[in-house]
């Protein structure tokens, strides 16, 4: 059996996928080949339903390839049953969405700290956790606010926070700058690129902004689900 290079973060190998509904097969990603070392700053760059937010799907174990094999971290995530996937994406993962996904009736650090419920760890020491995930991204005078006291930016700052509080081996961002203004969405990849850089930590950004792809170690193109 194959093994993935040990300093790759992602290696993906021959993926397709494709959705049927009824008789209409529809291919969303054909053949893909793509290696990601670690510690990298990657922005995969394409228009709506070029196939990117698919591909991030399939490295975050949301979906499933039709064929072909994902390894990540020198594991391999596809033919995986559901908890060991569920595992993958608690131990390995941190995810950052286009809108938030911050719940409304927790503070901001509640909001953080929801992440490591399911660590093995000690409340308070989630809580100093948490506390200081918040700092990094500049919102340690923030921490008992609720998202509607906070602007977009900061929002969204929450959301990094929490994808990162846990020391994820892979951040995988949808669109992340997607409902901010431009000067927001600038600070916000300043942001993650600082953070990337402090902490080693692999990040895989899908998008159609053209802007964040100055800040990229390197910039994937993808149309009509090919890298191109």
């Amino acid at each position: 059996m194959a093994q993935k290079n040990p300093k790759s973060a992602v290696s993906i190998s021959q993926v397709s996928k494709s959705y049927i509904s009824g008789e209409l097969e529809t291919l969303v990603l054909s053949e893909l080949n793509l290696d990601i070392p670690c510690g990298e700053f990657v922005v995969i760059l394409g228009v709506s339903g070029s196939g990117k937010t698919t591909l991030l799907n399939l490295i975050g174990a949301l979906d499933a390839p039709t064929s072909g094999r994902i390894h990540v971290d020198g594991e391999e995530i596809t033919g995986q049953g559901r908890w060991a996937l569920t595992d993958y994406r608690r131990r390995k993962l941190g995810f950052i969405f286009q809108f938030f996904n911050l719940l409304p009736t927790l503070t901001a650090v509640e909001n953080v700290r929801l992440s490591l419920d399911l660590m093995d760890l000690e409340p308070e020491q989630r809580r100093t956790t948490s506390v200081e995930s918040l700092r990094r991204v500049g919102l340690d005078k923030k921490l008992d606010k609720f998202p509607a006291q906070l602007s977009g930016g900061e929002q969204q700052r929450v959301a990094i926070a929490r994808a990162l509080c846990k020391s994820p081996f892979l951040v995988l961002a949808d669109e992340p700058t997607g409902n901010l203004d431009a000067d927001t969405g600038e600070k916000i990849v300043k942001t993650m690129k600082k953070l990337n850089r402090e902490t080693g930590t692999t990040f895989i950004i899908a998008t159609h902004d053209q802007d964040i792809a100055g800040v990229a170690d390197r910039v994937l193109h993808i149309r009509k689900g090919r890298i191109v």
